[in-house]
């Protein structure tokens, strides 16, 4: 299996029942791809950077951003990826931080039960 096909495959959200709204997954697979490459270092910084800034505030857009941030994180501690790993981890608290903090009560019961 080729590293695209590896980091770009289907959600693993999707075994649970849940139906993605978004391209996340995929653009982080592809950013994943790039790092490991050593061809853009900062690929998965900057694919947040963009998501963030555009989907902060949307609750079903949002959410899903935590969704694949964590569960990247954990895909590449598992992989031996330390250093993507702990990016990913770090992009999900400061996520997670952000809707915790700005969120209204009914976006983060939304964020709390799909996360769940």
């Amino acid at each position: 299996m080729n590293p695209l096909e590896k980091y770009a495959e289907i959600p693993p959200f999707v075994e649970y029942g849940y139906e993605p709204k978004t391209t996340f997954w995929g653009d982080f697979g592809v950013a994943d791809v790039f790092v490991l490459n050593g061809m853009e270092p900062d690929a998965v910084q900057d694919t947040y950077n963009r998501s963030f800034e555009q989907y902060k505030d949307d609750k079903e857009y949002g959410t899903e951003l935590a969704m694949v941030l964590n569960h990247k994180a954990w895909r590449h501690n598992d992989d031996g990826n330390t250093q993507l790993a702990k990016l990913y981890s770090k992009l999900f608290h400061e996520l997670d931080h952000y809707i915790f903090e700005k969120w209204s009560s009914d976006d983060l019961d939304y964020y709390l039960k799909v996360i769940d």
